[in-house]
């Protein structure tokens, strides 16, 4: 298993306690946020998939369709 150091700051350190209680340790804490930004990752890179597919078939979207998608999928 591959470790790592990093240095922190105080308001870093202080939040990585604090879910540390939450997550078990502050091991596993950063596991559970590396994997929510590698999901957060793949989520970008589908929709800008998406995006490209949709620019080829149907071309650009105007500013009002932008926000009605940003809104109703909380982007």
């Amino acid at each position: 298993m591959a470790s790592i150091s990093i240095r922190l700051d105080d308001s870093d350190q202080q939040m990585l306690e604090q879910l540390a209680s939450e997550f078990g340790s502050k091991a596993d804490a950063i596991r559970h946020a590396l994997r929510i930004l590698a999901a957060d990752r793949r989520r970008r890179d589908a929709l800008d998939a998406f995006m490209d597919s949709w620019n080829d078939e149907a071309g650009p979207l105007d500013e009002e369709e932008v926000s009605d998608i940003s809104r109703r999928y909380g982007l």
